[in-house]
């Protein structure tokens, strides 16, 4: 894929100080992106979302690309009044789009690191509109990428206006297809590991210019909802009960409490119809596990998985004001 590109026509425009400048802050901005990812792709083995030969494989090459960046820092302090600029942006261009190719396969801390080295660092600059704002802000805080891909459009990508179902699975193609930006989707419906299944996210990036489609799957934090100044939680949460149907079931407290179970990455993700179909789903297991003899439940729910049994106990835990529960 095209990656961010270090001009050095751009470079070459610079007064020797600013030329200077913009090679330390270029190394200081990567070497950070790597100890973040460092950091961020211990977390995923703890998860199991990485294991530990990958592990191994990643922290080598970002290793491998401090060390080269170093390397570049002690020849611009030695040699920065004979410095052949045009050698040291062909360089950090090669360690960008190895960086790029880390990100890739192994994910990184921040979304905005991996958008900067995938597309440019005033990309979302020129994206963000007073729309998506403050979505994008709650990506950036609260999604970490575990990897991503790059799809380019076909003639009619990006154009769809369809809408697409989240409740059902969603193929990539359909995504580059239809989606807007910063648009999400669920990982629950297509991986198999827990955390992904739990926590798992997908994110659209459009690059309009370069005709390209960004699909960054990440891991939401679990951060409490209730604890967010977001406006975009705050509306949503509210939405829901201002624009909630008139049946007798979304007038209990059992809706209350389906709403407070509710995750950041599930807010993002689903549309409010969506949700309150979820809900009367959730209402119909209910009532089938009322009907089954406490053996038979128990028996099903030790056959379960994991994330199947986390699934069960929310929606008992909706009822737990009914006595019969």
């Amino acid at each position: 894929m095209k990656n961010e590109k270090i001009k050095p026509s751009a470079a070459q425009s610079f007064k020797r100080f600013d030329k200077l400048d913009f090679c330390r802050k270029k190394i200081n901005t990567f070497q950070e992106m790597i100890t973040n990812t460092i950091l961020a792709v211990q977390q995923y083995k703890v998860k199991d979302i990485i294991g530990a030969s990958e592990l191994n494989v990643c922290i080598q090459g970002l290793e491998s690309l401090f060390e080269e960046l170093n390397t570049i820092k002690l020849m611009i302090e030695k040699n920065n009044k004979h410095l052949d600029f045009d050698e040291v942006i062909t360089r950090l261009q090669k360690i960008n789009n190895e960086l790029s190719s880390i990100f890739r396969n192994f994910g990184t801390l921040n979304i905005s690191d991996l958008i900067t080295v995938a597309f440019a660092s005033d990309f979302i600059q020129k994206t963000i509109t007073d729309e998506n704002k403050d979505k994008y802000e709650i990506i950036k805080k609260y999604v970490h990428p575990i990897s991503y891909k790059a799809m380019t459009w076909k003639e009619q990508d990006g154009k769809s206006k369809k809408k697409l179902a989240k409740n059902r699975i969603v193929e990539d193609f359909m995504i580059v297809e239809s989606a807007k930006n910063f648009e999400c989707f669920d990982l629950a419906r297509t991986s198999r590991k827990f955390n992904t299944k739990v926590y798992g996210i997908k994110v659209a990036i459009k690059n309009e210019a370069e005709k390209k489609t960004l699909i960054i799957s990440g891991l939401v934090d679990d951060m409490i909802v209730s604890c967010n100044n977001f406006k975009f939680i705050k509306d949503k949460v509210k939405s829901l009960y201002s624009e909630k149907p008139k049946d007798p079931e979304f007038l209990t407290s059992d809706f209350e409490r389906f709403v407070n179970t509710l995750t950041i990455k599930e807010l993002l993700i689903y549309g409010n119809e969506e949700l309150y179909q979820r809900f009367v789903g959730y209402l119909t297991q209910v009532n089938l596990i009322k009907q089954k003899p406490i053996s038979q439940n128990v028996k099903e729910f030790i056959s379960c998985e994991l994330y199947g049994q986390r699934r069960t106990l929310i929606q008992l835990l909706m009822k737990n004001s009914d006595p019969e529960f």
